[in-house]
């Protein structure tokens, strides 16, 4: 795996985990920001034919492992 695929996965993450964070501030804000990427990765399957499955998957573990940190309170 190469420097930049690896940095693509950690920004799919970091999408999702302030996905999870942004509900603090308000809802919508949260709403607004999984619709914004998950259109951004449609558009990318569209154009590129690339795989937006495993974008999700990246997507969605930083979107529960923020959703389980607070849960616990630790955020």
């Amino acid at each position: 795996m190469s420097l930049k695929e690896l940095l693509y996965k950690a920004i799919h993450f970091l999408a999702g985990f302030l996905t999870a964070v942004f509900i603090r501030v308000h809802f919508v804000l949260s709403l607004l920001a999984f619709l914004v990427f998950f259109l951004y990765e449609v558009d990318e399957e569209k154009l590129l034919g690339d795989s937006y499955f495993e974008e999700l998957c990246e997507y969605g573990v930083g979107l529960y492992l923020a959703g389980l940190i607070m849960y616990l309170g630790w955020l």
